[in-house]
Protein backbone atom coordinates (compact mmCIF):
# COMPACT_ATOMS: atom_id res chain seq x y z
CA UNK A 1 0.00 0.00 0.00
CA UNK A 2 2.73 2.68 0.94
CA UNK A 3 3.70 1.94 -2.88
CA UNK A 4 0.69 4.25 -3.76
CA UNK A 5 1.70 7.29 -1.39
CA UNK A 6 5.42 7.21 -2.07
CA UNK A 7 5.81 10.84 -1.74
CA UNK A 8 3.37 11.83 0.83
CA UNK A 9 4.01 12.01 4.15
CA UNK A 10 0.77 12.17 5.27
CA UNK A 11 -0.75 9.29 4.08
CA UNK A 12 2.20 7.22 5.09
CA UNK A 13 1.82 8.35 8.54
CA UNK A 14 -2.27 7.83 7.95
CA UNK A 15 -0.94 4.05 7.07
CA UNK A 16 1.47 3.45 10.11
CA UNK A 17 -1.42 4.84 12.49
CA UNK A 18 -3.77 2.14 11.23
CA UNK A 19 -0.72 -0.54 11.31
CA UNK A 20 -0.38 0.26 15.26
CA UNK A 21 -3.90 0.51 15.90
CA UNK A 22 -5.52 -2.26 13.84
CA UNK A 23 -4.37 -5.01 16.15
CA UNK A 24 -5.53 -2.95 19.30
CA UNK A 25 -9.08 -2.54 17.54
CA UNK A 26 -9.12 -6.17 17.17
CA UNK A 27 -7.36 -8.14 19.26
CA UNK A 28 -8.84 -6.55 22.47
CA UNK A 29 -11.56 -8.97 22.62
CA UNK A 30 -12.33 -12.15 23.87
CA UNK A 31 -11.01 -15.26 21.23
CA UNK A 32 -14.82 -15.85 19.89
CA UNK A 33 -15.36 -11.67 19.10
CA UNK A 34 -12.25 -11.63 17.01
CA UNK A 35 -13.68 -13.26 13.95
CA UNK A 36 -16.67 -10.83 14.34
CA UNK A 37 -14.55 -7.91 15.33
CA UNK A 38 -12.84 -8.03 11.90
CA UNK A 39 -16.04 -8.86 10.14
CA UNK A 40 -17.01 -5.36 11.70
CA UNK A 41 -13.86 -3.64 10.36
CA UNK A 42 -14.17 -5.21 7.08
CA UNK A 43 -17.87 -3.84 6.65
CA UNK A 44 -16.84 -0.56 7.83
CA UNK A 45 -17.98 -0.25 11.01
CA UNK A 46 -15.19 0.02 13.01
CA UNK A 47 -16.83 3.08 15.50
CA UNK A 48 -18.10 0.23 17.70
CA UNK A 49 -15.01 -1.76 18.04
CA UNK A 50 -13.52 1.84 18.97
CA UNK A 51 -16.22 2.73 21.06
CA UNK A 52 -15.38 -0.45 23.22
CA UNK A 53 -11.74 -0.45 22.92
CA UNK A 54 -11.88 2.98 24.50
CA UNK A 55 -13.91 1.69 27.22
CA UNK A 56 -11.64 -0.97 27.98
CA UNK A 57 -8.67 1.46 28.23
CA UNK A 58 -10.45 3.74 29.88
CA UNK A 59 -11.43 0.79 33.07
CA UNK A 60 -7.95 -0.23 32.65
CA UNK A 61 -6.22 3.45 33.46
CA UNK A 62 -9.14 3.46 36.91
CA UNK A 63 -7.74 -0.07 37.63
CA UNK A 64 -3.69 1.30 37.82
CA UNK A 65 -5.23 4.16 39.13
CA UNK A 66 -6.78 2.72 42.25
CA UNK A 67 -3.64 0.31 42.50
CA UNK A 68 -0.66 1.72 41.54
CA UNK A 69 2.47 -0.21 40.14
CA UNK A 70 4.59 -0.83 42.72
CA UNK A 71 8.47 -1.99 41.59
CA UNK A 72 8.17 -4.77 43.94
CA UNK A 73 9.91 -7.92 43.61
CA UNK A 74 8.38 -11.56 43.38
CA UNK A 75 7.93 -13.67 46.54
CA UNK A 76 10.64 -16.70 47.13
CA UNK A 77 7.49 -19.22 46.94
CA UNK A 78 7.09 -17.35 43.32
CA UNK A 79 10.65 -17.29 42.33
CA UNK A 80 10.62 -21.19 43.71
CA UNK A 81 7.61 -22.23 41.61
CA UNK A 82 8.91 -20.43 38.00
CA UNK A 83 12.65 -21.93 38.14
CA UNK A 84 11.00 -25.56 39.14
CA UNK A 85 9.13 -25.01 35.77
CA UNK A 86 11.66 -23.50 33.96
CA UNK A 87 14.46 -26.24 35.39
CA UNK A 88 11.97 -29.17 33.77
CA UNK A 89 11.48 -27.51 30.57
CA UNK A 90 15.43 -28.09 30.61
CA UNK A 91 16.14 -24.01 30.42
CA UNK A 92 18.22 -24.29 33.47
CA UNK A 93 19.80 -20.77 32.82
CA UNK A 94 16.84 -19.29 32.93
CA UNK A 95 15.76 -21.08 36.12
CA UNK A 96 19.10 -20.05 37.78
CA UNK A 97 19.13 -16.45 36.74
CA UNK A 98 15.37 -16.48 38.34
CA UNK A 99 16.41 -17.54 41.82
CA UNK A 100 19.58 -15.44 42.36
CA UNK A 101 17.97 -12.55 40.60
CA UNK A 102 15.99 -9.61 42.34
CA UNK A 103 13.89 -9.47 39.20
CA UNK A 104 12.28 -6.01 40.13
CA UNK A 105 10.94 -4.75 37.13
CA UNK A 106 12.24 -0.55 36.49
CA UNK A 107 8.76 1.53 36.77
CA UNK A 108 9.80 5.39 36.51
CA UNK A 109 9.02 8.57 34.89
CA UNK A 110 11.09 8.33 32.43
CA UNK A 111 10.86 4.56 31.17
CA UNK A 112 8.44 5.08 28.54
CA UNK A 113 11.48 7.98 27.19
CA UNK A 114 14.41 5.37 27.65
CA UNK A 115 12.37 2.42 26.21
CA UNK A 116 11.54 4.66 22.68
CA UNK A 117 15.44 5.77 22.78
CA UNK A 118 16.31 2.22 22.63
CA UNK A 119 14.02 1.37 19.52
CA UNK A 120 12.98 4.49 17.37
CA UNK A 121 10.75 4.31 14.91
CA UNK A 122 11.84 4.21 11.35
CA UNK A 123 10.57 5.38 7.90
CA UNK A 124 7.68 4.06 6.15
CA UNK A 125 8.84 4.90 3.02
CA UNK A 126 10.92 2.15 0.96
CA UNK A 127 13.84 3.27 -0.65
CA UNK A 128 14.23 1.60 -4.50
CA UNK A 129 17.70 2.87 -5.33
CA UNK A 130 19.42 -0.21 -4.95
CA UNK A 131 16.31 -2.75 -5.46
CA UNK A 132 17.00 -5.12 -8.29
CA UNK A 133 14.30 -4.87 -11.36
CA UNK A 134 12.06 -7.63 -12.15
CA UNK A 135 14.27 -8.44 -15.44
CA UNK A 136 17.48 -8.83 -12.53
CA UNK A 137 14.87 -10.63 -9.98
CA UNK A 138 14.06 -13.36 -13.30
CA UNK A 139 17.35 -13.73 -14.23
CA UNK A 140 18.25 -14.80 -10.72
CA UNK A 141 16.10 -17.13 -10.95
Amino acid sequence: MTGRFEHEKRACEALRQLARTLPLLLLTHSKMEIRAACNKFLKGEWESLWNKYMAKGHARQDKLAANSLSASSRMSAQKDAMAQKQARAGNLSKANQTVCSVLKPAFGHDTLHKLQEKTPVGSVVFDKQFWPTTDALDEMR
